[in-house]
């Protein structure tokens, strides 16, 4: 219904984003001390590399795995770095996905 009390219709869109179906969910827990969990969605059966980078951007961590569709979990052991900040990132063939934070205490 319109301000003027007129009512129309319209058809439906569906939008998809294109790495809607691809990246990190969630990452856990952050700060984190020894492990950390990372939640990622993927497409498709397809070969994943997981990597923290230090704040320089520097590869400090990585890790490639079998993903499968929709929901996995990749648990990484954190005890091979220092105390700080990185970047997590999950990349396959298509792209690399958005970076998520991580709290290493």
């Amino acid at each position: 219904m319109d301000f003027d009390g007129k009512e129309s219709r319209s058809n439906a869109i569906l939008v998809t984003r294109a790495d809607a179906r691809f990246g990190i969910t969630r990452l856990f827990p952050s700060p984190a001390q020894d492990q950390v969990t990372v939640q990622f969605q993927a497409a498709g059966e397809e070969s994943v590399n997981v990597r923290v980078l230090d704040s320089t951007g520097r590869l400090m961590l990585e890790q490639s795995t079998a993903a499968v569709p929709n929901m996995n979990e990749l648990p990484l052991s954190l005890s091979g770095l220092p105390t700080g900040v990185y970047t997590v990132t999950v990349s396959n063939e298509s792209g690399v996905s958005a970076p998520v934070r991580l709290v290493k205490w």
